[in-house]
């Protein structure tokens, strides 16, 4: 099935439309910081509602190493529990 018109049409309107998930979580960041920089830029571009927590790198908090323990900033912690470290 190459062709797209060999598929049959969906009439489920349900299934016709994508429906966007909400995403939000918190970043950890610090503001002078390039890599951290990038992910904001890109939570905002994608209307990614996220509260912003600032860290100083070089401060090595217990806290902050729970989330990442190699100290890397940024780290997004969704709401689903999920944490992504750097920015890759």
């Amino acid at each position: 099935m190459t062709d797209t018109a060999e598929r049959p049409a969906t009439t489920d309107p349900d299934l016709a439309t994508p429906r966007a998930v909400p995403i939000s979580g918190t970043l950890t960041h610090f503001r002078l910081c390039p890599h951290s920089r990038s992910i904001r830029i890109a939570l905002e571009e994608l209307k990614i509602d996220a509260a912003f927590v600032e860290e100083q790198p070089w401060a090595w908090q217990p806290a902050f190493l729970a989330l990442n323990p190699s100290g890397e900033l940024p780290v997004l912690s969704l709401d689903s529990g999920v944490s992504l470290c750097g920015s890759y």
